[in-house]
C-alpha cells in the first residue's frame, strides 16, 4: 500500500504525469492508495472498467465509470450493431417473383341472341375484318401477320374461316347488307378487330418473396416492376340477323403465363432479373412486349381466349 506524509504529499503534488508511478490497474487485482490527510488528495488512477480516487476522508475506494463514459460506450456499441445490420442487409438478397392475373380484368358483353346461336351452331363459320388497319405500309404488313395468327388458331380449333379479302372487296362495292354477305360469303359471324396493341403496361408494388414464402411490398413507391400488357378489342356480329352479338376486351400479360423471377436486396429497394445480376441492381424493372415473337405468341393466346368464350356458351 502506498502512503505519504504531508511534506511528501506537497512535493509529489507538483510532479508531472510522467513522474507518477506506473498504474497497477492494468492487472486483474488492483491496489489501493491511502492518503493520511483529507487536504492532500493528489492521485487519481483509471483503468478499463474502474477508476481509483483518493477520498478527502483519507480512505481509498473503487468507483464505477462516470455517466458520460457509459453513454459513450453504449453509443459505440449501438453504432457497431447498426453498422453490422446495414452491411448485412446490403449483402442479403431474396428471390422473388410476380404472378399476374391481368386476364381477370377482361371486359365481356354478350347478347342472349349470340348465346342461342352458339348453342345451335357450336362452331360457326367466321370471317375476320380489320376495322381500322394501320396506314403505314410497314405497320400494316406487321398487323396483317397478327391477324393471320388469329385466323390460324380458329382453324386449328376446327372452325371454318372465310377469306377476309372477300369481305373487304364486297364492302368496297357498296350497297351491301348482311343478307348479301351471308349469301355471297356464307359466314355465320363477323369478328371485327377494333384494336390490337402491345403498348399498355401494369405496375406492381408488391411481390412474392420465395425465400420467406410471403407476399411483401417494396420499400417505397419508387421501387416497382412494370410489365407489358397485350390487349385485343373485338366486336362479334350475327350475320343472318344483322345484330350485334357482343363486344370483348381481352387482356394478357407475359407474367400471366409464367412468373418472372428476380433478386431483391435486403432493403426491398433494388432488384435484378435472375441471370442479369452482373448488370447491377435497379429500383425499377421493366418487362415490356417488344419482340415480334412475343407479340405473335400473345396474339395466339388472346385468340384462344376468344374461342374459349364462344365455346362456353
Amino acid at each position: 500500500m502506498y502512503s505519504c506524509t504531508k511534506a511528501e504529499s506537497h512535493r509529489k503534488s507538483s510532479l508531472s504525469s510522467a513522474d507518477l508511478p506506473k498504474s497497477p490497474f492494468s492487472r486483474i487485482h488492483t491496489k489501493c492508495l491511502t492518503v493520511p490527510s483529507p487536504q492532500y488528495s493528489i492521485y487519481s488512477y483509471r483503468s478499463g472498467q474502474f477508476a481509483f480516487d483518493v477520498s478527502l476522508e483519507g480512505k481509498s475506494f473503487l468507483r464505477n465509470p462516470e455517466p458520460e463514459e457509459k453513454i459513450m460506450r453504449f453509443t459505440k456499441i449501438a453504432a457497431a450493431v447498426l453498422l453490422t445490420a446495414v452491411l448485412s442487409s446490403c449483402n442479403t438478397q431474396y428471390l422473388g417473383n410476380i404472378k399476374t392475373t391481368v386476364g381477370a380484368s377482361d371486359e365481356i358483353v354478350s347478347t342472349p341472341e349470340l348465346k342461342n346461336m352458339l348453342q345451335v351452331i357450336p362452331k360457326p363459320k367466321i370471317v375476320i375484318r380489320v376495322t381500322n388497319p394501320p396506314n403505314a405500309v410497314t405497320e400494316a404488313d406487321r398487323f396483317n401477320v397478327y391477324i393471320n395468327e388469329i385466323e390460324k388458331v380458329f382453324v386449328q380449333k376446327g372452325y371454318t374461316v372465310r377469306d377476309r379479302a372477300l369481305l373487304e372487296n364486297l364492302m368496297r362495292s357498296g350497297n351491301i347488307d348482311y343478307k348479301g354477305i351471308k349469301d355471297k360469303i356464307d359466314t355465320d359471324l363477323i369478328i371485327d378487330i377494333l384494336a390490337l396493341n402491345f403498348d399498355n403496361t401494369t405496375v406492381f408494388h408488391t411481390f412474392f418473396n420465395k425465400t420467406t414464402q410471403k407476399e411483401e411490398s417494396f420499400a417505397t413507391a419508387l421501387t416497382y416492376v412494370e410489365c407489358g400488357v397485350a390487349t385485343l378489342e373485338c366486336r362479334v356480329t350475327i350475320v343472318n340477323q344483322g345484330q350485334l352479338g357482343g363486344v370483348f376486351t381481352l387482356r394478357i400479360s407475359p407474367f400471366d403465363m409464367s412468373p418472372a423471377d428476380f433478386y431483391v436486396d435486403g432493403f426491398r429497394q433494388k432488384m435484378a432479373w435472375v441471370g442479369q445480376e452482373a448488370a447491377g441492381m435497379f429500383p425499377v424493372l421493366r418487362f415490356l412486349i417488344t419482340t415480334e415473337e412475343a407479340k405473335r405468341l400473345l396474339t395466339q393466346i388472346l385468340a384462344q381466349r376468344l374461342i374459349d368464350f364462344l365455346s362456353s356458351q
